[in-house]
């Protein structure tokens, strides 16, 4: 427990700093944005006082990407009124009236742009439509994702015929295998004053490989949300029950609560605390108990709205199985490279330990530690009917015990659609 208490201990001490609301306003929206999560944006900015020409266009970005055109263009009229040489508010007008089919409008921004840029790259670019996702804002958000992939390691098993001597039971052994994934998620913000909101959702994965699964594996999640914010900090409380079905069998159902609290640290740096209790009944191996987890995590914005994501995750669990008992700490590294307005990247790199501590009668059984590195690659295009997604994956599991000695490479396609 001194690890918890240690943890917790440094959570309190960053809640010292000093903190500025507009800058964390603009920032958590910002964040928002770039998630895709426009809606949570709209009702951060609007809900501030904050009358700046950032703010202003950040509501025009949000409405526009929302595509709530007439909305986005009363926002960039207002950065235009404070700063006439506001080119981007003027090229987001152009795109606006050239959407809506208003040429005498586009022909006016487009030739008062033309006439302020001194960029023949820019100059080609303008005359070109960027293709954005349409969310209608005060109704249910959808996100639907479908997609192949390929998995080197279905089963997490190891590449070794005989360890120690000993044969490697078949189901043990490294199998590869392709597949196809489906992913659906809905929920809906709903304002319940100027500065909170709560949002119901719900979220359902299935997965199913060719050869190695007999049936399809499922993933469902049912929970609520609860949203508060002011000028300095962001609150969330989540509820939320999930269970999975692996190959036909119920395996587990997680009842889970938490809260994420998030504020302005240094300037473009945000800082999250989060702590997660989750009560956990496992099926297949007939364990429960109690799952704590506590993270720290840094969002940092650098030039032109890229941002990297650091921080710091630890959990135990308190089973009423020893055998199933473990602890975990790991390290996260999130860089979000945003290529073009439509392309965004995101590299990630999590190191892991995990300790699990067999207490059993079995002497046979040893305490087993695992160091895991993850090294990913996720690229989205965004179109005007649906985004391209392309992951890559690759993990490699370090062990004491050579079973648990494996990696795994995932590679996946898909597409998905936000509406």
């Amino acid at each position: 427990m001194r690890k918890i208490y240690l943890f917790m201990f440094l959570i309190l001490i960053t809640q010292v700093y000093v903190l500025k609301g507009a800058e964390f306003e603009k920032t958590q929206a910002n964040l928002h944005i770039l998630d895709g999560d426009y809606e949570k944006a709209i009702i951060v900015l609007e809900n501030s006082d904050n009358t700046d020409v950032e703010s202003y266009f950040l509501l025009g970005e949000a409405h526009y990407y929302s595509g709530n055109y007439n909305e986005a263009a009363k926002y960039y009229e207002n950065v235009i009124a404070k700063e006439e040489s506001a080119s981007k508010a003027r090229y987001r007008l152009m795109q606006i009236y050239k959407k809506t089919d208003n040429k005498e409008k586009y022909n006016k921004e487009y030739e008062i742009l033309k006439n302020s840029i001194d960029n023949d790259e820019i100059l080609k670019e303008i005359d070109k439509s960027e293709k954005e996702i349409s969310i209608n804002k005060g109704k249910p958000s959808y996100y639907v994702y479908t997609g192949y992939i390929y998995n080197s390691n279905v089963n997490s098993g190891v590449d070794k015929n005989t360890i120690n001597g000993v044969p490697v039971p078949d189901n043990q052994k490294k199998k590869s295998d392709n597949g196809l994934l489906v992913n659906f998620g809905v929920n809906y913000n709903y304002l319940l004053e100027s500065s909170s909101y709560i949002t119901p959702k719900l979220d359902l994965n299935v997965e199913n490989y060719f050869k190695y699964t007999k049936e399809s594996n499922y993933n469902g999640r049912l929970g609520v949300d609860y949203n508060k914010f002011s000028d300095k900090y962001y609150l969330n409380v989540p509820l939320s029950v999930s269970g999975k079905v692996v190959d036909g069998e119920k395996e587990n159902i997680v009842f889970s609560g938490g809260v994420n609290f998030k504020y302005l640290l240094f300037e473009k740096t945000i800082l999250t605390n989060s702590i997660e209790i989750s009560e956990k009944k496992n099926y297949i191996s007939n364990y429960k108990g109690e799952v704590l987890e506590l993270n720290v995590y840094f969002d940092t914005f650098l030039e032109n709205n890229n941002v990297i994501k650091y921080g710091i995750r630890y959990e135990d669990n308190f089973y009423d199985k020893k055998l199933y008992a473990s602890t975990t700490i790991a390290l996260e590294v999130e860089y979000t490279h945003k290529i073009k307005e439509d392309l965004i990247m995101k590299i990630g790199y999590e190191s892991e330990v995990f300790n699990k501590y067999k207490e059993s009668e079995d002497i046979s059984l040893d305490k087993q530690d695992n160091t895991k590195h993850e090294l990913s690659v996720r690229t989205t295009k965004k179109l005007e009917m649906f985004d391209i997604n392309l992951d890559v994956i690759y993990m490699k599991n370090n062990s004491n015990l050579e079973i648990y000695e494996y990696d795994n490479f995932k590679f996946m396609l898909g597409l998905s659609k936000n509406f």
